[in-house]
């Protein structure tokens, strides 16, 4: 952990004091945090967040990898830290200043700020004010030859970490398990966490720390083939150049170190600039006759009396085992089961499979009531509401056509003979 981490109070700077200690708390701060604070808990309350209501960004975050290892709360990156505190605290602004209404939003604007910020440290970068079309342009040539791989020369850093492993200059760390832990990889990489490796990296690291004798990952199994240079998608390119938008955005409330060069215009501007990227292809639509197969199906068991039944099963009462008691009335739920064309269910509520048992081909009564059938009337209710808005879409058409018709129609009377 940074020096400056435990020693945030006595280390902060009266800039970094006097700008964010400013902000006022908002109220998607939770647990105590203050703009001051280097770990934020943001929780906007938004209804429409059901997962994850809260999310917690941790500026204790390296900036480049070994051995030169720098953190973004050290007094020298003070300016930096400000620029992401206020880059993430303005995102969560009203329109037209910000853009994100939840948790994950500003969690996902912080990633790519930083990875934004580690790139411009190792191109030798000294400020945001410094960048300019050159920088841009080197910027592009490496996303489009890589991606984060490219962006951040993880190549060049795995070669160094593993030689000073070698020489025995670094030391490894290693987790209850008795694995060489994920995080301690990712931090001498430069990297935000271990989820951060992408999947050429962790197949190089996987491979070397196994050559060593030692485990790196006990789920992780290395590919058969070699992992090929995939082609970065569109919307993860367009993420990648959002933070030039953002900080140009955001350049009046960012005095202290202002983006030097604006390299969007806009929407149409940025897209422009991904077309080497690989488009967004629609999923196919699934066969009619499968289609129409499904929503037959969970019409049949939504609407037939067999729920019903197995629900009043559980109520009446199940053994110790999970299994019901009224064994004969649960036969007749499988009865009609079969008679509808549907497996029959095992006669006990819940069962855990021990690990590397295989799973029974039949469902227990608790995977039919609270997994299966929700499932039977999401189909239900997806295909209804598909057939309502394609049915309001063919009434809107006729009518325009109808309306259209009308008003081509001649409406000069005709004369009298």
């Amino acid at each position: 952990m940074s020096v400056a981490l435990l020693n945030a109070n006595v280390a902060a700077t009266n800039l970094h004091d006097e700008i964010i200690g400013a902000l006022p708390v908002r109220y998607w701060f939770k647990d105590g945090t203050t703009p001051l604070s280097n770990r934020w808990v943001i929780g906007t309350g938004s209804v429409a967040v059901r997962k994850n209501p809260t999310v917690t960004i941790d500026f204790d975050q390296c900036l480049t990898a070994f051995p030169s290892l720098i953190n973004l709360l050290d007094p020298e990156r003070e300016r930096d830290l400000i620029t992401i505190k206020l880059v993430v605290y303005h995102s969560l602004d009203e329109e037209p200043v910000g853009w994100n209404k939840s948790p994950v939003g500003a969690s996902n604007t912080f990633r790519f700020q930083l990875l934004f910020l580690k790139w411009r440290i190792q191109n030798g970068i000294e400020s945001y004010a410094k960048l300019n079309a050159v920088s841009h342009r080197q910027f592009v040539r490496a996303l489009r030859s890589g991606g984060r791989d490219a962006l951040l020369s993880m190549p060049e850093r795995i070669k160094t970490l593993c030689g000073a492993w070698d020489k025995g200059e670094v030391e490894p760390y290693f987790n209850q398990r008795g694995d060489v832990d994920g995080e301690f990889v990712a931090r001498m990489l430069g990297l935000q966490n271990a989820s951060s490796l992408t999947s050429s990296t962790r197949a190089a690291m996987y491979r070397y720390i196994t050559q060593k004798g030692l485990r790196y990952s006990r789920t992780y199994k290395l590919p058969e083939k070699p992992i090929p240079q995939e082609k970065i998608a569109e919307g993860s390119a367009l993420d990648f150049l959002k933070p030039w938008t953002q900080l140009w955005k955001l350049r009046e409330l960012l005095s202290h170190d202002p983006i030097g060069y604006r390299a969007h215009l806009n929407e149409r501007d940025i897209s422009g600039q991904v077309k080497w990227a690989k488009t967004r292809r629609r999923t196919k639509d699934a066969p009619e006759y499968q289609t129409s197969w499904l929503i037959d199906a969970c019409l049949k068991l939504v609407h037939d009396d067999v729920v019903k039944e197995l629900f009043d099963i559980v109520e009446n009462g199940l053994d110790q085992t999970g299994c019901p008691m009224d064994l004969e009335r649960f036969e007749n739920v499988n009865d009609r089961l079969r008679h509808l064309g549907f497996p029959e269910i095992r006669p006990i509520y819940s069962h855990s499979t021990p690990k590397g048992e295989k799973p029974h081909h039949l469902v227990t009564i608790r995977t039919f009531l609270l997994v299966f059938l929700p499932i039977f009337c999401s189909v239900v209710i997806c295909a209804f509401m598909w057939m309502t808005s394609t049915s309001f879409a063919t009434a809107e058409t006729r009518d325009t056509r109808y309306s259209t018709s009308l008003s081509n129609t001649s409406t000069k009377p005709r004369k009298c003979r």
